[in-house]
C-alpha cells in the first residue's frame, strides 16, 4: 500500500459517514508512507490500533476514531516527536502504549500533568528502540500529580533516555540498555530527591 494516500468513506452523498464498521475491533495499519489523512468516522466497537511504518498524521488521524481504544502499538512512525495533546485526549480508556523504533520521538509527551490528566486508565507502558528519546516529559514534572493506575513501566535500548519521571503506583519497572540515565525521579516522594538508576 505505498502509494495509498487517503482512506475515506461516505454515504454516497459526498458526506462523509458520522459511524462505520460498527463491529469492527482491530485496526493495523503497516507500511503506509504515503497515507495522510484517515477519515472514516466514528468507530464505537474499536479497541486495538497498531501503526508501522506510517506517518504521524495517520496517529492523529486514527486516534479520534474511538474514545473506548485500549492498546495502541506504534512501529517506526515518521515525524512523531511527542505525544500531543490533540493524541492525548481520546486516550481516556488507554490501557497499554507500545511504542518502538521511533526515531525522532524526543519525548513521550509535553507535560507530565497533561498527560496524567489524559491517561487516567494506563496500566502498561513500554518504549523501546527510540534512539532520540530523552525524557519521558517535555517540561519539568508537576510534583504530586502521578498516572495512578499505572503498573508497569518498560524502556528498552534507549540511549538518550536520561531520566524517568516514576509514580509510586508503579509495581514493575525495567531500564534496560538506557546507557545515559542517570536518575528516576519519584513524584510522589516528599522530597523530590532523585533515585539513582542502573
Amino acid at each position: 500500500m505505498h502509494g495509498w494516500q487517503r482512506w475515506s468513506i461516505n454515504s454516497g452523498d459526498g458526506h462523509e459517514t458520522p459511524t462505520s464498521f460498527h463491529r469492527l475491533h482491530e485496526i493495523s495499519l503497516i507500511s503506509c508512507p504515503e497515507l495522510d489523512e484517515v477519515s472514516i468516522g466514528l468507530i464505537p466497537s474499536l479497541r486495538v490500533l497498531y501503526i508501522k511504518e506510517c506517518s504521524e498524521a495517520v496517529l492523529r488521524s486514527v486516534v479520534v476514531l474511538s474514545s473506548s481504544l485500549v492498546e495502541l502499538k506504534m512501529l517506526n512512525v515518521k515525524r512523531l516527536t511527542q505525544l500531543h495533546g490533540e493524541h492525548l485526549m481520546h486516550l481516556g480508556a488507554l490501557e497499554h502504549l507500545y511504542i518502538r523504533n521511533c526515531d525522532e520521538l524526543r519525548c513521550l509527551w509535553e507535560r507530565e500533568s497533561e498527560a496524567c490528566k489524559s491517561l487516567v486508565s494506563l496500566q502498561k507502558l513500554e518504549v523501546i528502540n527510540c534512539k532520540k528519546l530523552v525524557s519521558s516529559a517535555e517540561k519539568e514534572a508537576n510534583i504530586g500529580i502521578s498516572m495512578e493506575s499505572l503498573k508497569s513501566v518498560e524502556f528498552h535500548n534507549c540511549e538518550t533516555l536520561e531520566s524517568y519521571n516514576c509514580t509510586n503506583t508503579v509495581e514493575r519497572l525495567v531500564i534496560s540498555t538506557c546507557a545515559s540515565v542517570s536518575s528516576i525521579l519519584d513524584l510522589l516522594s516528599s522530597a523530590g530527591a532523585a533515585i539513582p538508576s542502573y
